[in-house]
């Protein structure tokens, strides 16, 4: 849609919905800050948080772009960075407290994900409820982000999945609104998506059971992969790809919400015949994957807890901890503070070059 379209079509919006001021974001202005959120996510890639602004531009922008339908009350999709897994309707502590703080790092570090999308209902201007619409893990690409490295950005998520696993028995645990969940793997400019099925404490491994006995949980079978590192930006980041416009409406389009005209619509497009058969290929290539991190689950998710005990007196935040060895950032990485600047600034202690300190 032209700029002079779109700036009618909000006009138009105004005066129907009786309203005195609208915000308009032009596609070139919006992709031209997603760019950069993707250049400094690229930069430093070996860090996962560096990737959060471009993960939330995307998933923020998508629910302000949605408006409500319903006649008899408000839904609105709200997004929610560390958003923690528990019953609504009996919130596990006083407002007044911290949740992050309440619960062991070692514990939150793997139940909580990056991200959730959430759905909130009011009637006569009173809460109802709020239920899961999908939660996202982002994991970074530790090589070059460019569609080429599809492969690299499938092993990250692949060992995403004890994680990922772990969260939806949480998910399952707490939020108890519908029989299956899904979850977004981010890594890179790539995507998969993940449907979970609410297990039972008679279904699964001997396994599943121990683990429902000494924890509660009862987790899921491996879940079942409906996109499998696909793209998430196309077109020299100008374009968000069908694909992963897609898998949104297929998550979103039964709500009850209306997407307003934007870069996040489909317009009535599919995917071609080709474009489908590489889906499903790549989709079979994750399954094999999914599984065997599925069955070492119980073994990584044993060895993340006792590092991240270790680590528990840190300082780092509650970000999410990929099962291999993390990479931290280091002055090292960025030229600005590497060695050589550093050794040719003055010391604070004394002269630039002596070490000592003044007398």
């Amino acid at each position: 849609m032209s700029a002079p379209a779109l700036i009618k079509e909000r006009a138009h919006h105004l005066a129907t919905w009786n309203e005195e001021n609208a915000l308009v974001t032009l596609d070139s202005s919006w992709f031209s800050k997603l760019n950069i959120s993707t250049a400094f996510a690229a930069r430093f890639r070996s860090v996962e948080g560096c990737s959060y602004a471009f993960t939330n531009q995307i998933f923020s922008s998508f629910a302000l772009a949605t408006t409500n339908t319903n006649t008899r009350k408000t839904l609105e999709l709200h997004w929610h960075p560390q958003g923690p897994f528990f019953d609504r309707k009996d919130p596990p502590i006083l407002i007044s407290e911290s949740l992050e703080e309440s619960i062991p790092k070692a514990e939150r570090s793997r139940r909580i994900p990056d991200f959730l999308m959430l759905l909130s209902a009011k009637s006569d201007r009173t809460y109802e409820d709020t239920d899961l619409v999908f939660w996202v893990e982002v994991k970074p690409l530790k090589s070059q982000w460019t569609l080429k490295n599809g492969r690299s950005a499938g092993l990250a998520m692949a060992r995403a999945i004890p994680q990922v696993n772990m969260q939806a028995a949480y998910a399952f645990k707490t939020v108890h609104t519908r029989n299956a969940y899904h979850a977004f793997i981010f890594s890179g400019i790539f995507f998969s998506l993940l449907r979970y099925t609410r297990p039972t404490p008679s279904a699964g491994s001997s396994k599943s059971k121990s683990v429902a006995d000494s924890t509660g949980l009862v987790m899921p079978e491996e879940p079942e992969v409906l996109y499998w590192r696909q793209p998430i930006i196309t077109g020299r980041g100008r374009a968000l790809s069908l694909v992963f416009l897609i898998a949104l409406d297929e998550l979103t389009s039964d709500l009850g919400l209306t997407l307003q005209p934007s870069w996040f619509s489909r317009n009535g497009r599919n995917l071609s015949a080709s474009e489908l058969e590489h889906v499903k290929k790549l989709n079979e290539e994750a399954k094999k994957n999914v599984k065997k991190e599925t069955q070492r689950d119980s073994q990584l998710a044993k060895e993340v807890e006792e590092q991240l005990v270790q680590e528990d007196a840190t300082e780092t935040p509650p970000a999410s901890k990929s099962s291999d060895h993390s990479v931290r950032y280091r002055l090292t990485d960025d030229p600005i503070h590497s060695p050589a600047k550093l050794r040719a600034r003055p010391s604070k202690r004394g002269k630039a070059g002596t070490g000592k300190a003044r007398a």
